[in-house]
């Protein structure tokens, strides 16, 4: 693929190496129906809980040897001990991120997939439903537990250490000793490309939990990985509203980017280069760093240069916090819009928008500190979904659970488990092209 219509000269010499997507995605203006059909994308209303459970018990957000076991890391019951699939269990594998700067996803992941985990096992994976909302009341009378006739499922989850080759090894692990007949990837995009070959080797439905692999035509039948489904939103929504913004709101032209040297970073970098493209707009520097890094301070001097008026941030939270943090150091606070509109390369007081795996989350703000100001801006997916009555319920099963409300986030890794339990229960079977088929049904 092709780098050529992005101006090399905005781009660090080692960016020029990747490559670029041109495939996008346009949602309608009611943000349901798509150009995607359910083989490509799983559809917005499963994805929020109208077909499923998922966002009916948390609050809707959108926000890397053998990979260390969770028991390793957490010492809590429940994260893999269990042996392989067969008799009346059955095992489902998860990949995320448990340690570390990204340890905030793997407790969204454990917190949402095992709330999930424990409901399936007591009532079943069919939710009713009260119009389009799903019966949370009528749901918790349901005696019909498990799947396929009473079979429990259960949750094999391993740390990715932030590492893609870490990845690959738990998931041979999982289909070696725990015999998965499902798998969530709730992690680094990276991971989900690294483990493609044991993925299609063993056929093994798949689910995207928060990557995306549609903006990159990296989603079947656009690529050879029929085994994946994908419920995150593309990031091409998220950029066009944050570029709509920025442009026809603020009034802004000059723009600056900072994003992790993973997949996720790369994309959004492509994204939102496009999406500005659309008014005739460009960054002026694409700028990255490794996850986990503090200190920024040489990327984002450079970014001051151009006297952009606004900064794009693309990354987890706690990379994001570090950035901003940064932006504090070289006394570059956003203030408001007057002054991030005369920034110049001497004054600098950008306005910040970003990921909303990153900005959307509350671990960024708490991150942060005083580094985060009011003005960040980022997008959030009918994020109030969760004060709806209709949920209550639901979210008190959570917080009976978990001792907390949930924070955004816990839905996607739900929703996951949901989907796989579902599709197996409506296969009547563990077999993989059968529960493939039940995905796309």
């Amino acid at each position: 693929m092709s780098l050529d219509f992005i101006p090399e000269e905005y781009f660090s010499p080692e960016d020029l190496e990747h490559a670029r997507s041109d495939d996008e995605v346009a949602a309608s203006k009611a943000g349901f129906d798509t150009p995607m059909n359910r083989r490509r994308f799983l559809s917005l209303s499963s994805k929020l809980g109208f077909g499923m459970f998922a966002a009916a018990t948390t609050y809707s957000s959108f926000l890397a040897g053998c990979g260390r076991r969770l028991d390793d890391v957490a010492g809590a019951e429940g994260f893999g001990a269990a042996g392989a699939s067969g008799g009346d269990t059955i095992n489902i594998g998860v990949i995320s991120i448990y340690s570390g700067v990204g340890a905030f996803v793997g407790k969204l992941v454990k917190h949402g997939a095992e709330l999930s985990e424990s409901l399936i096992n007591k009532h079943g994976p069919v939710i009713p439903k009260n119009g389009v909302f799903p019966d949370y009341a009528a749901y918790t009378k349901q005696k019909a537990p498990g799947i396929l006739g009473g079979r429990r499922i259960k949750l094999i989850q391993r740390d990715d250490n932030l590492s893609a080759q870490v990845a690959v090894s738990a998931v041979q692990e999982m289909i070696t000793r725990f015999n998965i007949k499902g798998l969530m990837f709730c992690g680094l995009l990276d991971d989900i490309y690294a483990c493609k070959q044991l993925v299609q080797q063993h056929n093994i439905p798949t689910i995207a939990t928060y990557s995306d692999l549609y903006s990159a035509g990296q989603l079947f039948p656009d690529s050879d990985y029929p085994q994946v489904f994908q419920i995150f939103p593309p990031d091409i929504w998220s950029a066009e509203v944050l570029a709509d913004y920025a442009v026809n709101d603020r009034g802004y032209d000059r723009f600056g980017y900072i994003g992790d040297a993973t997949a996720l970073g790369k994309q959004g970098r492509d994204q939102m280069d496009k999406a500005l493209s659309k008014h005739g707009k460009r960054l002026l520097r694409a700028e990255q760093y490794n996850v986990g890094d503090v200190d920024m301070t040489a990327q984002l001097v450079r970014i001051q240069q151009t006297g952009c008026q606004c900064l794009v941030i693309w990354g987890l939270a706690g990379d994001t916090a570090h950035a901003l943090q940064n932006v504090k150091k070289l006394g570059a606070e956003y203030i408001d819009q007057g002054r991030a509109a005369a920034s110049t390369a001497a004054n600098w007081h950008p306005q910040i928008l970003g990921f909303p795996g990153g900005v959307a989350e509350r671990t960024f703000a708490e991150l942060s500190g005083d580094a985060a100001r009011a003005g960040t801006v980022s997008t959030w997916y009918l994020g109030g979904i969760g004060y709806f009555p209709q949920f209550q319920g639901a979210t008190e099963a959570f917080e009976a659970k978990w001792g907390r409300t949930p924070t955004g986030g816990e839905n996607n890794p739900a929703d996951s488990v949901y989907l796989l339990a579902d599709a197996i229960d409506r296969a009547n079977s563990t077999e993989p092209d059968k529960v493939i088929k039940s995905l796309e049904e």
